[in-house]
């Protein structure tokens, strides 16, 4: 189960539609980007479950993609 943030993160990710920087989440959601890689490594298992997928850029590892 997601935390509140986590929920939010997905939510974001589907209405940004591109790709975005670690650091671009932990500013807008206001917490240090350790804490959005820990939210993304939750929100990675539970959108993997549900049969979704979050794509990220080989060239720069820390942009993240909701497909």
């Amino acid at each position: 189960m997601l935390n509140l943030r986590q929920r939010n993160i997905v939510t974001y990710l589907i209405e940004k539609q591109q790709y975005v920087t670690i650091k671009e989440l932990a500013s807008f959601f206001g917490v240090s980007a350790r804490s959005i890689q820990y939210d993304l490594e939750k929100v990675t298992d539970y959108v993997t479950e549900g049969g979704g997928e979050l794509n990220r850029d080989k060239k720069e590892w820390r942009a993240i993609k909701c497909i």
